[in-house]
């Protein structure tokens, strides 16, 4: 399998930044990474079943 490097933008490496300082600052944990990356793909699960697409969803309604 042919694997190729994901090209990263600058808006993605900000976007890393923010996350990664907001980790640190509040000290956020691994497994709470984990737990929040299994909750984002409910929720991306839950968007995709709403408009019935199949989808990725950039933007998710406020519950």
């Amino acid at each position: 399998m042919d694997v190729t490097p994901a090209v990263i933008t600058d808006r993605q490496l900000k976007a890393d930044a923010l996350i990664l300082n907001f980790c640190l600052d509040n000290h956020v944990s691994p497994s709470d990474l984990d737990r929040l990356a299994s909750r984002l793909a409910q929720m991306e699960a839950v968007a995709d079943q709403r408009t019935d697409t199949g989808k990725h969803h950039d933007h998710f309604p406020r519950y």
